[in-house]
């Protein structure tokens, strides 16, 4: 890939941002519109040098249609899906304040830094690098310091930060992070076992509903999901393209494959909470 290319003229707060990672054989499109939470047009082979157009066309195809019984604008889902964006499956960031409010976020990007560098232009490409987006719902008083990373071999990593930024404490339910999966990736792949006969492959078709594997060991173990994969059926270790999730953390946590109505297909994982294991006084993260 070209090196950064910042030479696009600034855009005014609000406005659409773009960027190109690509490293590996794999290539990451993240795309913020009208300054909303950034979402992940393209998670899978390289695309080659796209060009501002090509970058453009690519967020502009993964505009879902707007179908019946649903709201009159296409819904845009976030790596952090948001109730307040129309998504109606499960959502990224849950929890409340003790009056119950604060339970609806709509976190918005406020700026967005790549490999530290503060970055304000409307296209980007690059090879791999780490790029940062501060999000925030004022109104609320949260706000999300959210982590997209291409590493050299191609592997994609997240991480989210939530900061309570008001005075009220903030008890967490559950905060899950997502990738998108095409809608031929039919099949589901996992693992589950016993002592002896741990990393048992097991097999599903991704139907719409959620296909949930939760730990509640306190530690990973025998019995864990591992890796979560989607691919088209007959996937294996020589055939067939994967799109795969692990939840690198060491205590209780989830994975999980979701797929509604409208076709999106998503998978995702991050801590499992136990009810008031995490409840946030101002300015804590």
């Amino acid at each position: 890939m070209p090196p950064l290319d910042t030479a696009a003229i600034a855009p005014a707060p609000g406005a659409t941002q773009r960027i190109h990672l690509s490293a590996a054989g794999v290539s990451v499109v993240l795309d913020v519109t009208d300054g909303r939470a950034p979402a992940l047009p393209h998670w899978g082979a390289a695309l080659g040098s796209l060009g501002e157009a090509g970058l453009d066309a690519i967020c502009a195809a993964s505009v879902p249609p707007v179908p019946h019984n649903a709201v009159d604008v296409p819904v845009r889902v976030g790596i952090l899906p948001q109730q307040s964006d129309g998504w109606i499956g499960r959502q990224g960031l849950t929890g409340s304040r003790p009056d119950g409010s604060g339970w609806a976020p709509r976190l918005a990007t406020r700026s967005i830094s790549i490999d530290g560098e503060p970055w304000d232009t409307a296209h980007a490409e690059t090879g791999a690098a780490l790029v940062r987006f501060e999000l925030a719902d004022e109104e609320l008083g949260l706000a999300v310091a959210l982590e997209v990373e291409l590493l050299p071999t191609g592997l994609l990593r997240q991480r989210a930060t939530l900061t309570n930024t008001a005075a009220s404490p903030y008890a967490l339910e559950e905060l899950t992070l997502t990738v998108p999966v095409p809608g031929d990736a039919d099949e589901l792949l996992d693992f589950a076992g016993r002592w002896g006969k741990e990393r048992t492959p097991q097999r599903s078709t991704f139907t719409v509903g959620t296909h949930l594997r939760e730990n509640r060991r306190g530690r990973t173990g025998a019995d864990s999901a591992h890796v979560l994969h989607a691919g088209r059926p007959g996937i294996g270790f020589r055939q067939g393209e994967v799109w795969g999730v692990h939840t690198a953390f060491s205590g209780n946590h989830r994975h999980l494959a979701e797929q509604i109505n409208t076709g999106d297909r998503l998978l995702a994982g991050g801590e499992l909470l136990v009810p008031g294991e995490v409840v946030l006084g101002e300015d804590e993260e």
